[in-house]
């Protein structure tokens, strides 16, 4: 069955609570819309895409510029992935495909992929490598720059 409000069949004080129901709810709607209901995941320094953003961030970065079909840029990408879960929160990783990042490569006058590029947390490039780098060159690096694996960082 359908119920339909029409202004002829309510008294002009009922007509106006309804009225104002209606725009509380939408209001309620649309602020519920607009803020997610669930609950908030905590954010993760790996969730960060672009260099601009990771350096902002006031943490040591690590961006790797390559291609999804280079040879080394395929078999680092576990040890990235990797290094991601272990420093998140100390340091931000990011892989920069030059597909989608060609602007960013030339501004950081990209030769060759892959290349690393470790800033320090004043958005400084303090150390650059090209070609395959292994998870033990990459700790190493970091604990240049004082970020450390085992909890510690300075």
């Amino acid at each position: 069955m359908y119920f339909r409000l029409n202004k002829r069949d309510l008294s002009m004080n009922t007509f106006m609570e309804y009225q104002w129901l209606m725009i509380i709810a939408t209001v309620f709607i649309l602020v519920m819309s607009l803020t997610s209901c669930s609950p908030k995941k905590e954010t993760s320094t790996q969730d960060v895409t672009n260099l601009e953003t990771a350096l902002k961030s006031g943490v040591p970065v690590l961006a790797d510029f390559g291609r999804g079909f280079c040879i080394p840029c395929r078999k680092m990408k576990p040890i990235l992935e990797e290094c991601q879960r272990e420093y998140d929160g100390k340091a931000i990783i990011l892989f920069l495909d030059l597909k989608d990042h060609m602007e960013e490569a030339k501004k950081q006058k990209i030769r060759l992929i892959p290349t690393q590029i470790f800033f320090d947390k004043n958005k400084k490039e303090v150390y650059r490598h090209e070609g395959f780098m292994s998870k033990e060159e990459i700790v190493k690096a970091f604990e240049k720059i004082g970020v450390k694996l085992d909890g510690k960082s300075s």
